[in-house]
């Protein structure tokens, strides 16, 4: 089975391909190593060290290699110089900035047209309105629009009653008045 697992590992490192058997092989030797290292993992939570083990743990971190390697390292802190030289050379890959005044013109030329459009909206002069003529034109077109409304309101006519309350006559044309329109 370590065989089977290094020949694996080797064929994986040098990048050959692998038939669908040592994939299937593969996929059961790592489904073992996690079974195995979860079940050793469960043990290790579920058992509390014993202080000598906690101190004898202390004593070989503090042996080992790495903490002497630490130590060891410079306090490296970049000098005000080389920082210096660092954003100049920043500065020159940094892409350009364009010139963006042709955005502003057009953000204040909009705002400038939008007031001017309120302005002369709210200086306008009102429209003088139409002064009544008294042709036969106006007068049918006056006679049409009372009895749309008298056909809306469900009366029979808008026309005064006997006693000569209510809205004047419309007046009464003559044949020669209809033919001249």
């Amino acid at each position: 089975m370590e065989l089977e697992m290094l020949d694996l590992i080797r064929r994986i490192q040098n990048e050959e391909p692998l038939s669908p058997t040592d994939e299937a092989r593969l996929d059961s030797l790592l489904l073992a190593q996690h079974d195995a290292m979860r079940a050793c993992l469960a043990h290790l939570e579920s058992v509390e060290p014993s202080p000598e083990w906690r101190l004898g743990l202390d004593a070989r971190l503090r042996d080992s290699v790495v903490p002497a390697l630490v130590r060891g390292l410079e306090d490296d802190v970049p000098s005000m110089a080389w920082r210096s030289a660092l954003n100049d050379r920043l500065q020159a890959i940094r892409p350009k900035r364009r010139w963006t005044l042709g955005w502003n013109l057009a953000a204040i030329g909009g705002c400038a047209a939008a007031i001017a459009a309120v302005w002369v909206y709210q200086t306008r002069t009102p429209l003088p309105s139409p002064k009544p003529v008294d042709s036969i034109e106006a007068q049918l077109i006056a006679a049409h629009q009372d009895t749309a409304r008298a056909i809306d309101l469900g009366v029979a006519s808008l026309a005064p009653d006997a006693a000569g309350a209510g809205t004047p006559a419309s007046p009464r044309w003559t044949e020669f008045d209809l033919e001249a329109l």
